[in-house]
């Protein structure tokens, strides 16, 4: 998830910069990353001092046994992260048509 996380940072910073006009700290920046670290390593060492790895169908992950911390640690973020990117974006698209739109008027 360490990825994913990294492009919701990425349309976040887009956002800031494109539609708000805000040039983001290098302290964001820095909660960025280690949002996105934080996040992956923490539910590896999760699953790993639980237990939770092992044989799941075609490869190693959680296992049947603890299905639910697979919405938890996979599932439920991955979905939250595709949503809120789409809603980011769109917002940025959205934001870019009317400065154009504006930018025709003038000249």
């Amino acid at each position: 998830l360490g990825a994913p996380f990294y492009n919701l940072c990425l349309a976040i910073y887009y956002y800031l910069f494109i539609v708000k006009n805000i040039r983001p700290s290098r302290n964001l920046e820095r909660c960025m990353h280690l949002v996105c670290f934080l996040f992956a390593f923490g539910t590896a060492i999760a699953g790993l001092t639980t237990g939770m790895f092992g044989y799941a169908a075609f490869w190693c992950w959680i296992t049947v046994e603890y299905n639910i911390f697979r919405y938890f640690f996979f599932h439920g973020p991955i979905w939250i992260i595709i949503t809120s990117i789409a809603i980011i974006m769109s917002s940025i698209f959205y934001d870019l048509k009317k400065q154009e739109k504006r930018q025709r008027r003038r000249g």
